[in-house]
């Protein structure tokens, strides 16, 4: 293989003269020094590192900048001395890591040449740093002073162009072409630039900005829940910037400005100055520095912001001065870019918020720590929520004016909303249209206006994670679509009152029976069971029947329940079952059941069973609802009978059947022989009770032995 066939990294030979790189400084400005310390031009130099071999028209140097990953870093450090790592830091994408991805595109976050501060090429030699490429390099922190973008004497920009290779590079100086093809030979070192002073926000962002740079990633601010890389965070900053310069007027960008460096000095002088440089629709980049600086002071402060509500209400400007200008900004279409992060996402939903209504702030968790555009087109949260929400998450908004069985309804669809794109009615649907688009939309109304609106709206969110994460052992879409008709049979509310001791009613009581265990079981509204009744009377029945339950009729109506769920194939789920209140700690604490009621004062005036709920609910200073959901969820014990009221509902008889089961009797009657009255004295009762169990045992009486009635139910021998 002849030398000129061997790789350009292999044709290279050391330089007898070394020049070590500035800390910061860009590639091609070391390489450039390196020329002019060795009086070679700038094509020479190219060669002799290896940029540039026989037959290359080109330079390798030319825009963009050789990458850290380019193979030609190892002919540069053969040919300089100096060690590959320190080249690869003077690589272009040392400044902005994901600046070389093609998606990402150079232009986006670099210029297309270099900005400058006279100070430093004056007190450096000449040289420039890597970081003045970057689009948004606009002041320098050591000189206090705003960069400069153009030369002096030609007005041309900076470095847009590679030098000619026939030329000896002089560092510091401008390149670029004049009049009959001369270069301009400017020193840059005496351009003039503006002095800032030590506190001004520019300063403040610049800082921000480099902070960035040197990082690498962004952790800070609006990042704090996942950092994000240098080159997102500059995305970002340009979205706001942009458009920040674009629409905002001066007022509106001083006050962007006051939430960074000192509220004493603002962008006054920048913002006059930018005026006659502000960006287009069609010019999407700040071209000039000092709207470039404008553009920083009114993005930095919303990136530093400490969450997505600070960010937002810092953003809300922005939004507002473009509604007024008649753009339209929505939830919808407030991308600003496509390539924005979640987090600024959720600081322009954040700032959307006054702007949209009550469903939308659910869908968009505008009032959450993280708002976000919805994720999932078919929510799947629906199989796991009862069409009314549990009664104890709707504790907190309790005394609201609406209807019980209306917020809960009403809440249970907001949780659907919360967890993906459906329109308030297609999620009714979703839960079994229990309720309509119209009463959802009224209810969120009223609850929008409580100053706990915020903490609903957390809650909501809150909810629709858990229960996508962990969803219900309940398949409430099976259970709202079970066919009722062999609910509660009516042998067995007969077996239930008289095991009880109560009396059965009629067929009224059983349908309300009946009503009342189906929403136990299906979170559904009684008034929805095929057992129910449409009328006034029926729905009035329904709602007292709270008021007539007891612990006892409770537990055997869930033990019916039961059964109803086996014999239909949810042997495998449970009975009922609710979130654990670590699933929103802060809100199921704000008022649980023993706050918001006094249930043992509850329990004493339900006692008298004749009482009214709405003089209980006025005694008690609460709603009538309230004390309808604190008796289903905690009945009132069954209130002490006398003799004859308790023989009059089957209670004695209830109770001897509890201490006389058919073993026992048929024990101490056909085996020990005793006699029905010996028998009653055991337990209290009369004979003629343990005769009647007796009988419904089918156990066979012995005849009397001296019958003194016509129709006699056995003899005590």
């Amino acid at each position: 293989m002849t030398t000129g066939q061997l790789p350009l990294s292999q044709q290279v030979r050391t330089l007898p003269i070394r020049v070590a790189p500035l800390p910061g400084e860009a590639m091609d400005s070391w390489l450039e020094t390196l020329a002019a310390r060795s009086h070679t031009t700038w094509g020479d130099l190219l060669i002799a590192v290896g940029l540039k071999g026989p037959g290359h028209g080109r330079s390798l140097l030319r825009y963009p900048v050789i990458d850290s990953t380019s193979s030609a870093i190892v002919s540069i450090a053969t040919a300089t001395g100096v060690p590959a790592q320190a080249i690869k830091a003077m690589a272009l994408d040392a400044v902005v890591p994901e600046a070389g991805v093609p998606v990402v595109g150079p232009r986006a976050l670099l210029l297309p040449g270099s900005r400058f501060c006279p100070a430093c090429l004056n007190q450096n030699g000449g040289r420039w740093l890597l970081w003045w490429k970057l689009r948004y390099a606009f002041a320098c922190p050591t000189h206090r002073c705003l960069l400069a973008d153009l030369c002096p004497r030609c007005g041309g920009a900076l470095r847009e162009h590679s030098l000619s290779t026939k030329a000896i590079p002089v560092p510091g100086h401008c390149v670029s072409v004049g009049g009959r093809s001369r270069r301009c030979g400017a020193d840059l070192s005496d351009a003039p630039a503006l002095e800032l002073p030590a506190h001004h926000p520019a300063l403040a962002a610049q800082d921000a900005i480099l902070r960035a740079v040197h990082a690498g990633t962004v952790s800070d601010g609006i990042y704090h829940a996942g950092p994000v890389p240098t080159a997102q965070y500059l995305r970002d900053l340009m979205a706001v910037g942009t458009r920040a310069v674009r629409y905002g007027s001066k007022n509106d960008l001083l006050s962007a400005a006051s939430y960074v460096g000192d509220g004493d000095d603002t962008v006054e002088d920048l913002d006059g100055l930018a005026r006659a440089n502000r960006p287009s629709y069609y010019n999407h980049f700040p071209t000039s520095v000092v709207t470039t600086a404008v553009a920083a002071c009114a993005a930095v402060p919303v990136l530093s912001a400490t969450s997505a509500a600070a960010a937002g209400d810092r953003l809300r400007w922005l939004v507002a001065s473009a509604r007024h200008r008649g753009f339209a900004v929505s939830a919808t279409n407030i991308g600003w870019g496509g390539r924005i992060s979640t987090a600024l996402t959720g600081a322009q939903l954040s700032a959307l918020t006054p702007f949209l209504g009550q469903v939308d702030q659910i869908r968009y968790r505008c009032l959450t720590d993280h708002p976000r555009r919805p994720i999932q087109d078919e929510p799947v949260v629906s199989r796991s929520l009862p069409a009314m929400l549990w009664f104890h998450w709707m504790l907190p908004v309790c005394d609201t004016s609406v209807g019980f069985e209306q917020v809960r309804m009403a809440l249970s669809v907001a949780v659907v909303l919360a967890d993906g794109r459906l329109t308030v009615a297609q999620a009714c649907s979703s839960l079994g249209r229990a309720t309509a688009s119209t009463s959802v939309s009224r209810v969120l109304g009223e609850l929008s206006a409580r100053p706990d609106w915020a903490a609903t709206a957390v809650m909501l969110a809150t909810l629709a994670d858990y229960l996508t994460q962990h969803p219900s052992p309940i398949d409430y879409v099976r259970r709202r679509h079970l066919d009722t008709q062999d609910l509660l049979p009516q042998s067995e509310w007969l077996r239930m009152c008289r095991n009880l001791g109560m009396l059965p009613g009629n067929q009224v009581k059983i349908r309300l029976v009946r009503c009342w265990l189906y929403e136990r079981l299906t979170g559904s509204p009684g008034r929805r069971c095929g057992h129910g009744r449409t009328t006034g009377e029926f729905r009035a029945k329904l709602a007292d029947l709270p008021r007539t339950l007891n612990p006892e009729l409770v537990s055997a109506l869930d033990d019916a329940g039961r059964r109803f769920l086996d014999d239909n194939g949810l042997a495998d789920e449970p009975l009922r079952w609710s979130p654990p209140k670590d699933a929103a700690p802060n809100w199921l604490s704000r008022k649980p059941l023993n706050e918001a009621i006094d249930i043992d004062k509850l329990h004493e005036l339900v006692l008298p069973r004749d009482s009214y709920l709405g003089t209980i609910a006025t005694h008690l200073g609460t709603s009538i609802e309230l004390i309808r959901e604190a008796l289903n969820d905690a009945p009132a014990p069954r209130p002490t009978l006398t003799i004859a009221q308790r023989r009059a509902t089957g209670a004695v008889i209830a109770d001897a059947r509890v201490q006389l089961t058919p073993e026992l009797l048929a024990d101490l009657y056909l085996r020990q022989r005793l006699t029905l009255r010996a028998i009653g004295e055991t337990v209290g009762v009369s004979k003629q009770t343990v005769g009647h169990l007796a009988r419904e045992y089918d156990i066979p009486l012995r005849p009397s032995a001296a019958p003194s009635h016509r129709h006699t139910i056995g003899t005590d021998e």
